[in-house]
């Protein structure tokens, strides 16, 4: 995956999955919103799961075709966009 190199295939590659540790609580939350943003523009919206206070877990797949399409692929860059300017 050259566009987006620190995603992984998971669910017999049916999903991608970008696993982050953020600095704390609030840089995690910061960042959960930010998503949030970029999801209610794209129409596009992933799994988030939050744990231990700042292991963020991000989710990518297509319910409709319950599988991958370009909309994951294109997401997960805007969403290592909103990462990469957040650090």
């Amino acid at each position: 995956m050259v566009l987006v190199p620190q995603w992984s295939l998971e669910c017999n590659g049916t999903k991608i999955v970008r696993n982050l540790k953020l600095k704390n609580f609030t840089k995690a939350i910061q960042i959960v919103n930010q998503i949030a943003n970029i999801a209610e523009s794209e129409n596009h919206h992933p799994d988030l799961h939050l744990t231990s206070y700042r292991y963020l877990s991000i989710e990518l797949w297509t319910h409709k075709v319950n599988g991958l399409s370009d909309n994951d692929f294109i997401m997960a860059v805007k969403i290592d966009a909103t990462i990469q300017n957040a650090e």
